[in-house]
């Protein structure tokens, strides 16, 4: 099988070298990740199992099997099998078209730059797209300070941090 293909490392016998479809923001596979093979050949059988190889092969690098999905597509004679996954861009786009500026504002509705500098400075500043679609994962609990604050609560001690009365807080 040479069609799966590891940023130019042919597939070979057995795992590849590195892992498969891993997100260059954290190093984890990336799910779900969609096999789509050809269907209506002569070589339908071949398709299926190699789909299944490859299968074998992204979870061996940590894809789990229920974030993969398969699919075909009609095929004549042959076809390539696609491995196929959604990944998200914050990328920032090009401001600044003016030229019916004059005739929006003179009907004060709002211009095709409208909040396109803010687009742009949000973009920039995301270090996970994926968080603009879902949340990422919390990090694991502290138990030992959950249980003194709780322990406190319970005693009808004061949880919150202590202040400093030389600490003063002026609006000039």
């Amino acid at each position: 099988m040479t069609a799966l293909r590891q940023w130019g490392e042919k597939w070979g016998a057995g795992v590849p070298s590195t892992p498969v479809l891993v997100d260059s923001h954290d190093e984890q596979p990336i799910g779900p990740v969609t096999i789509t093979a050809p269907a209506g050949s002569r070589n339908d059988l071949y398709a299926q199992e190699t789909v299944a190889e490859i299968r074998e092969a992204l979870h061996a690098t940590g894809v789990d099997y229920t974030a993969m999905t398969g699919a075909t597509y009609r095929a004549g004679a042959g076809g390539d099998i696609i491995v196929s996954y959604t990944g998200y861009v914050a990328s920032p786009s090009t401001c600044g078209l003016w030229d019916d500026e004059f005739e929006l504002r003179s009907r004060n509705l709002k211009s095709k730059n409208f909040g396109c500098a803010q687009q742009n400075n949000l973009a920039a500043m995301i270090a996970d797209p994926r968080d603009l679609v879902a949340p990422g994962d919390l990090a694991p609990t502290d138990s030992a300070r959950q249980s003194v604050v709780r322990d406190g609560f319970v005693a009808g001690e004061a949880t919150s941090s202590q202040r400093d009365p030389n600490t003063q807080v002026s609006s000039q």
